[in-house]
């Protein structure tokens, strides 16, 4: 079991081998436990181990160069984590409010692609794209890879619409 040093809430972990580095990363939703409003403002944490038993803590996520601090100014969550040749790849729900007044998860939410190379796992991550537009509310992803295709899920909402659905890319 890992707890976050600060929030001591680690929360929809993606344990992934970096074979760069040698070493086993998990990367979690630092949730705020002792706190209101857990699930806002939430940076990404970032362990390591070489035994998966003995974990070390390597810091916040930067994300286009901004962030990698405990009290995150935008919420990152769930999210999904894949190895491919020298580069990681993550899939991760985005907020860019923390007002819990626009909704029960803080308002319109993205899954965004970022890219990091496998030698910077914590401070190297870049923005490739985000996966969908803003008529769809989405948290949550899932990526998986089978042959050379990748797979991504997600649940949403399109705007108007009285539930989520899963979707597919």
């Amino acid at each position: 079991v890992y707890v976050d040093p600060y929030y001591h809430g680690s929360c929809d972990p993606e344990i992934i081998w970096n074979k760069q580095k040698q070493r086993w990363f998990i990367y979690y939703t630092a949730r705020r436990s002792k706190l209101e409003n857990t699930w806002l403002r939430t940076p990404i944490g970032v362990a390591s181990s070489e035994d998966m038993i003995n974990w070390v803590f390597e810091g916040y996520c930067k994300f286009d160069g901004v962030g990698g601090k405990k009290d995150a100014t935008e919420t990152f969550w769930a999210l999904a984590i894949i190895s491919a040749n020298d580069t990681l790849h993550m899939f991760v729900t985005w907020k860019p409010d923390t007002i819990p007044t626009k909704g029960a998860w803080g308002g319109q939410g993205w899954i965004i692609h970022y890219k990091t190379p496998l030698a910077n796992p914590v401070d190297g991550w870049q923005k490739i794209s985000a996966l969908h537009d803003s008529t769809l509310n989405a948290i949550d992803a899932a990526v998986f890879k089978t042959g050379e295709l990748y797979h991504i899920w997600f649940k949403g909402k399109e705007k108007g619409a009285t539930k989520n659905e899963l979707y597919h890319k």
